[in-house]
């Protein structure tokens, strides 16, 4: 231990060194202020969350709940400032500083968010057709039309992604791993929200009410955000304390149906679920703060499917006068959830597929749990310190410091011996403008991981370190190209450390003012979590054992893609990809020692492969009143050992969104498709089929408040999206949410 910490002290001081070496231009005494408002140009409306970008510099801002903005620290002389949001078109504005007043800026209302403003693909903010990588935006109003409980609802809806339970896959890059070491990098406001013992996530610790928008980055993102990038970035952004005070509530609760066969009712009790969120802000001259609780709870739509989770979280931010701002957030997490592993159904011995063909019917029940009692208890805390300051118009500086706290307990076979995984981390980044046609940002980062108990055989710790550096160079002023690079390393325990360089190169082209080309090429890895080198437990006829030894994962990505706008009212996307793997790390079931239950170890597969053809488009139609949007992706996955499909990849996913809107009404379906799964990893001889789940929605706008009715599941599907794991049976939601 003492080793690692003196290695993680000196590397620390050498990659500091080399930051130090960037040549930085620090502010002069005659530069000036640029204040401003941004309005709706219809209804003089000031608008809140505005991006507004000083062109030619590294100065950007966003407008508060006022529509005001303040960028400090300007150059005197001719600027062009670019105002952007979610639903608006881009505006382009000259102002001449020194400038008195406030400028006022009118943003004309976009029938479809054609080139939002995106900070994660690049980890700077950027126009979205100018990234060189996939990148899908959900702002705050597409977020709340499609969900009033989790945010991974909404992302179901994103072409490319699916879930497997709460394992996110974007372009199959993770399958199913019962939420330990997934290859989707989530982030919120920028900072890592992955957990140091499983690498898991938790989708109920993001305050849903106070998200503004969320970033979905597709493909490998190891190059500039290390291990765990290494099938994609989802970044959560949340919303800034509003200027005068404002309470928020947002509140929805819902019924399950019988199901669709009689004979599988189990119970005579009401099925339900409900959610609250509540939320309060407001600023104290240059201090804003927020705060909001939540409470989510279920008895499930089957026998140990019941939940209890709370959520409360903060926000204060402080600007300084020298335009300096710290931003300081903590939330809280508590869920107990019981387990529903799988249904009641015979299980014979020296079967991998524990097929019971043979076996009397009325010992199958798809929503009895074939080993009751199992409970899972989470308790997280996530906090970040962040410091940002503009050093000149010409560098920006960026700190943070951030902790995430869990505490994982359940009764399987290791009752109430656990103690909390720790994951302390740095970040310091630099964005600097040598040249207007060149743009740089290079950064330094590390985190600890502490692990211990007797879940995980014991106590671990992982040191992680790295360094990135990227450049972004205009060629032209529709050519634009990215080089990056990133070293990481990982000392894990007593092991040989893990070392990997991340190149990434690509490549943005506009031959057209609506036509944008993006290519790009990069290695990624991913170092495997501690769960899945030493997790080790039993329930039922399941067990986990700890594997001897895993390498990191490492990859190849590449993808090549068009967008194409038509008009102000339609665009359509289209992206290729290919992903190669070695040494992809798997759970797999351990055929030797499979007899009386089913043993399950996470292995390395030597090589697997995944490519396929992302298509995604949206249009409004009938003066912008019907809007349809859609997605469709191919997906060619392979263990190239074995020579099969991956499991839980399915080969075809489709996603289907119309929506209609007369004035203070709207309403709107969400149908996705999935095809049925090739491969699974354990009851290989159960019947699987495609997946069609079709919601309803709608919505009424009256007196400041929002009024949902919804139906889920419309015609009670059966489908399995694991194995002997039903779907959610229909179920019926209301909803009323309104700010004062």
């Amino acid at each position: 231990m003492k080793s690692l910490r003196e290695a993680f002290g000196r590397r620390t001081v050498v990659l500091w060194t080399c930051l130090s070496l960037l040549p930085i231009q620090v502010a002069s005494a005659d530069e000036n202020l640029l204040q401003g408002v941004v309005v709706d140009a219809a209804s003089g409306q000031r608008m809140a969350g505005a991006n507004v970008q000083i062109l030619g510099t590294v100065l950007a801002t966003i407008s508060d709940l006022q529509g005001e903005f303040i960028v400090a620290r300007v150059p005197p002389g001719l600027h062009q400032i670019r105002i952007s949001m979610i639903g608006y078109r881009e505006h382009l504005v000259d102002v001449d500083l020194p400038h008195s007043g406030q400028i006022r800026v009118a943003l004309v209302k976009a029938s479809i968010s054609l080139n939002p403003v995106v900070v994660t693909a690049d980890r700077r903010a950027i126009p979205l057709e100018e990234s060189s990588t996939s990148v899908t935006v959900l702002g705050e109003a597409q977020i709340s039309d499609r969900t009033n409980l989790r945010l991974d609802e909404a992302l179901e809806m994103v072409p490319g992604v699916y879930f497997m339970e709460d394992d996110i896959n974007i372009r199959g890059a993770t399958g199913y791993r019962a939420n330990t070491g997934n290859r989707v990098m989530l982030l919120l406001d920028g900072v890592p929200l992955i957990t140091s013992d499983t690498g898991g996530i938790s989708w109920d610790i993001i305050p849903l009410h106070e998200v503004e928008r969320v970033e979905v980055v597709k493909g490998a993102g190891s190059a500039l955000w290390g291990s765990g990038a290494i099938g994609g970035v989802v970044n959560v952004i949340t919303r800034r304390p509003s200027q005068r005070g404002l309470l928020s509530v947002r509140s929805a609760a819902g019924m399950y149906d019988d199901p669709s066969e009689s004979e599988w009712i189990w119970t005579g009790r009401t099925l339900h679920y409900e959610r609250l969120d509540v939320g309060y802000s407001k600023a104290y001259g240059p201090t804003g703060i927020r705060i909001a609780a939540s409470r989510y709870a279920s008895t499930g739509d089957r026998q140990d499917g019941d939940f209890n989770k709370w959520t409360v979280s903060g926000k204060i931010s402080r600007h300084f006068a020298d335009a300096s701002e710290l931003e300081f957030y903590a939330a809280w997490l508590r869920d107990h959830s019981s387990v529903f592993l799988q249904w009641r159904s015979p299980f014979v011995p020296d079967s991998t597929d524990g097929s019971a063909a043979s076996a009397p019917a009325q010992l199958f029940h798809p929503l009895l749990s074939q080993d009751q009692g199992n409970v899972l208890k989470v308790a997280w805390v996530n906090t970040y310190l962040k410091y940002s300051r503009s050093l000149s118009a010409q560098s920006h500086l960026r700190v943070r410091a951030s902790l995430l706290r869990s505490m994982l307990g359940n009764q399987f076979d290791r009752g109430g011996e656990f103690s909390p995984a720790h994951g302390p981390g740095v970040e310091v980044q630099l964005d600097w403008l040598p040249r207007t046609n060149h743009f740089i940002s290079a950064g330094v980062d590390g985190k600890v991981h502490r692990v211990e108990g007797r879940f995980f055989d014991g106590s671990h710790t992982e040191v992680a370190l790295g360094a990135f550096v990227q450049d972004e160079w205009r060629i032209r002023h529709n050519l634009r190209l990215t080089a990056g690079l990133r070293f990481d390393q990982h000392d894990l325990d007593d092991q040989e450390a893990y070392r990997q360089a991340s190149p990434r190169l690509g490549l943005n082209f506009r031959p057209t003012s609506s036509l944008s080309l993006r290519a790009s090429a990069g290695r990624a890895f991913r170092v495997p979590t501690t769960a899945e080198r030493s997790m080790s437990f039993k329930t039922g006829n399941f067990q986990v054992i700890s594997s001897d030894h895993l390498d990191a994962e490492r990859a190849w990505s590449y993808e090549a893609g068009a967008r194409q706008t038509l008009g102000d009212n339609s665009y359509v996307d289209a992206a290729i990809f290919q992903n190669d793997y070695r040494d992809f790390v798997e759970p797999l079931v351990d055929l030797a020692q499979t007899a009386s239950r089913i043993v399950v170890r996470f292995q390395n597969v030597n090589d697997a492969r995944i490519r396929g053809v992302e298509l995604a488009t949206g249009t409004r139609l009938w003066r912008q009143r019907l809007h349809v949007d859609a997605g469709l992706t191919f997906l060619d996955s392979e263990d190239l050992q074995l020579k099969r499909p991956l499991a839980y990849r399915p080969r075809w996913t489709l996603q289907m969104n119309p929506s209609l809107h007369l004035g203070r009404v709207s309403s709107r379906l969400d149908y996705r498709y999935t095809s049925r799964i090739q491969q699974v990893s354990v009851f290989s001889g159960d019947q699987r089929v495609a997946q069609h789940e079709l919601n309803a929605r709608a919505q009424v706008q009256w007196v400041g408040l929002s009024f949902t009715a919804g139906v889920n599941n419309v015609l009670n599907y059966n489908y399995t999206q694991l194995e002997r794991n039903l779907g959610d049976i229909r179920n019926f939601v209301i909803g009323v949410n309104g700010a004062f």
